[in-house]
């Protein structure tokens, strides 16, 4: 390396450098926060170490994002190597006097893996991970980690919270995770340290950025409060920001149980058939409420189905009152890959189908419902529908009617806003809904229409939501199993 110019890291880049090396790496936080550049400084660590046996890739999720940060590398290992650093720009590698090689390249999908199979990377660093809404691409990416000579593997992940991958970076790398201590990564079984950052940590910034970045998120605290003080833990996302509050719209879990509380206020003459109704399906519904099923059909992406009471205005089985209107999501039903959110099982429609009548049937109610418009398309000449499939499973759907998705979106956001209100209808959201809850409070907004949600985020949960809210607005006209008293 050149003696010509001293590099000096950050304190919190020397930091990231003294890691041991057998950890791999998650550096997330804010913007402005100097990881990018840690990736850099790791990459040229790991080039004086290994030489001619160290090969680096490093990855974002397009070329035109990548430029930059290929522009930033040049400008560093031009300062530690001078003249004697090749670089092929229309290859986008880097060469070193020590025969080391770092090659810059874009991976949207895992159909773009091809160009990596069959080459060895010894350190890999996925830049911007926020990018992926599904950890697919990079996951693959691990099969290229092999190396010479004793050289340790690694791999480095950077992100800012409130992308469209919070979701999934946010389950393997933060929750349950404590900073700067090693840990394992359920999906690859590695060791991880994540490595926290906020703007403070690079007095190298200028001192207009934060103003820019206030002036940016004007209208999103939420999102202002991740972006400055690098916090995955927002209770909101951008798209919900103003509107969920987990205070107001999440409640205990209601029994499937029978209880006393259906009981009261009724003749004994109404207790007795309830009674004999509860005994008869094993589980509780209340008189005078009404249910119905809402469905987000998928196989390769997530199948999600939501069990919702509508209240009459009345008490549920928790004592709270909601008023008339209001939406309960009893329960839910997600087929979903537990290590990516963004991915489903790939089940058929008939095994989904006995899950959902399964789980109707623990309630009390029959399998009918809403479903996504899409559910009742014909493929080909004389092809059945999905619905046709579901009906013929023991799951009847009818289609959700669901119109423009910004009127949907804007129904369920005033519901979400309104929960709490004593005169006004509310939606409340069951403990029981993991899925719900790992995704949709931190939905982003799709970056090119502010008004709707980023499809590539793990939606599903939502819009299996959106579905029942619209089919209730614009008519509400299902049959489902109500009590006879």
């Amino acid at each position: 390396m050149s003696d010509a110019h001293t590099i000096e890291p950050t304190p919190w880049q020397t930091h990231v450098l003294a890691a041991p090396e057998e950890h791999d790496l998650f550096l997330g936080g804010g913007r402005g926060g100097g990881k990018s550049y840690a990736c850099l400084l790791l990459a040229l660590r790991h080039i004086e170490q290994y030489g001619a046996n160290a090969r680096v890739l490093i990855v974002r999720r397009d070329f035109p994002s990548l430029r930059d940060l290929e522009g930033e590398a040049h400008n560093l290992f031009r300062t530690a190597y001078g003249k004697a650093l090749g670089h092929n720009a229309a290859d986008h590698v880097f060469k070193f006097p020590s025969g080391a090689v770092v090659r810059f390249d874009q991976i949207e999908g895992a159909q773009d893996f091809h160009k990596f199979q069959g080459q060895s990377f010894s350190l890999i660093i996925a830049d911007e991970a926020g990018q992926w809404s599904d950890p697919q691409p990079l996951d693959m990416l691990r099969s290229s980690l092999r190396s010479k000579a004793g050289v340790p593997c690694r791999m480095i992940l950077s992100a800012n919270p409130g992308g469209v991958g919070h979701h999934w970076l946010l389950q393997r790398h933060v929750a349950g995770v404590h900073p700067w201590t090693p840990y394992v990564e359920r999906a690859s079984q590695r060791e991880f340290i994540t490595a926290p950052s906020v703007l403070s940590d690079n007095p190298h910034v200028p001192d207009d950025y934060r103003k820019q970045i206030e002036a940016a998120t004007a209208t999103d605290p939420e999102l202002q409060k991740a972006w400055l003080n690098g916090d995955w833990h927002i209770s909101r996302g951008a798209f919900f920001s103003h509107v969920f509050d987990a205070n107001r719209n999440v409640i205990r879990a209601w029994p499937e149980k029978p209880d006393t509380h259906a009981l009261q206020g009724l003749t004994p003459f109404q207790q007795r058939n309830l009674k004999a109704n509860a005994r008869s399906v094993g589980s509780n519904p209340i008189y005078g409420w009404r249910y119905f099923a809402s469905l987000d059909h998928g196989s390769a992406a997530p199948c999600v189905c939501y069990i919702i009471a509508k209240s009459p205005g009345a008490e549920g089985p928790d004592g709270k009152f909601y008023p008339r209107g209001s939406l309960v999501l009893m329960d839910e039903i997600a087929f979903v890959d537990g290590g990516n959110l963004n991915t489903g099982l790939q089940m058929t429609v008939p095994d989904m189908a006995r899950d959902i009548r399964e789980q109707c049937g623990a309630w009390g109610i029959l399998a009918r419902g809403v479903a996504d418009d899409a559910t009742f398309s014909r493929h080909g000449s004389g092809a059945g529908s999905l619905a046709d499939e579901y009906r013929r499973a023991g799951v009847t759907v009818q289609p959700a009617r669901k119109a423009d998705r910004l009127s949907g979106w804007e129904s369920m956001r005033r519901l979400m806003a309104d929960a709490g209100k004593p005169d006004r209808p509310g939606i409340y959201v069951s403990e029981r809904c993991w899925y719900f809850l790992a995704t949709v409070p931190t939905l982003p907004r799709d970056p090119k229409r502010p008004e709707d949600v980023d499809t590539k985020s793990p939606d599903h949960a939502a819009d299996a939501v959106r579905y029942g809210i619209v089919s209730e607005i614009t008519g509400g006209s299902l049959s489902v199993k109500r009590l006879k008293l």
